[in-house]
């Protein structure tokens, strides 16, 4: 699986799973970074199989990183660390099915375990009882639904553009979590743009330098997603 990233802002920590990590893997390269921007570059560079992330850095989220990796490294298997207590947000990372959560302190055993698995997967053939602790899947499941949720999770503030197979092109505004605004490469914007991005499915994401955009949409992010998933949906029953 080429490597191991490791992105936490602690040199401690970051030293010690690192080293920690060479010992237990040493058939994989470990590559640590304390900041997104270093953590980018070591994407850009090389093949990394296993990501292991903190959520609050420097220079931004780590969940926000995992719309990168997903683009890059579809297959890839990310593990999400942090020491804040917000069981909202592990309800709702556990309900996306894309990530593995561990809450510091982390147990290393366990966490060598996952990454064991990860990089042998017919050890997957050894089934465990579901945890409420941890969870797994390949990024590559990520669905557009899913990226916007992350960001909304994440509150993030920049502007995703989301490209299909065939060349169409939209871009969804985010403002501190928030869903600001929409429009595509089709001249459509605000809520009908919204609704229509969100319906793509493949294609890449990535994210534009633009500034966010005067808001054309004034609905909290969860009703939003709600309402577009349900419309999604109601046509897929049409169809039938």
């Amino acid at each position: 699986m080429g490597a191991i990233l490791v992105l936490e802002d602690s040199q401690v920590l970051l030293s010690k799973l690192s080293n920690e990590l060479k010992k237990q893997f040493p058939e994989l390269q470990t590559l640590p970074a304390r900041t997104i921007a270093e953590a980018q570059l070591l994407l850009n560079e090389f093949e990394i199989g296993v990501f292991l992330l903190d959520v609050c850095l420097p220079d931004g989220s780590g969940i926000d990183f995992l719309c990168d990796v997903r683009t890059i490294s579809p297959d890839s298997v990310a593990i999400i660390m942090s020491a804040q207590q917000i069981p909202e947000f592990r309800e709702q990372a556990e309900s996306l099915g894309v990530i593995r959560f561990f809450q510091k302190p982390v147990d290393t055993q366990t966490l060598f375990k996952v990454i064991h698995k990860a990089i042998h997967p017919e050890a997957a053939a050894e089934t465990a009882p579901p945890s409420h602790e941890s969870f797994q899947a390949s990024l590559s499941s990520l669905t557009t639904v899913d990226i916007i949720q992350l960001k909304c999770l994440a509150r993030s503030t920049q502007v995703l553009q989301f490209t299909r197979a065939d060349g169409l092109s939209g871009k969804i505004h985010f403002q501190r979590g928030e869903i600001v605004h929409a429009e595509t490469s089709a001249h459509v914007s605000g809520l009908d743009a919204f609704n229509e991005i969100v319906a793509w499915k493949g294609g890449r994401v990535s994210e534009s330098n633009e500034s966010i955009a005067e808001a054309s949409i004034n609905q909290g992010w969860e009703s939003l997603l709600m309402d577009a998933v349900r419309r999604i949906d109601e046509l897929a029953a049409t169809a039938h």
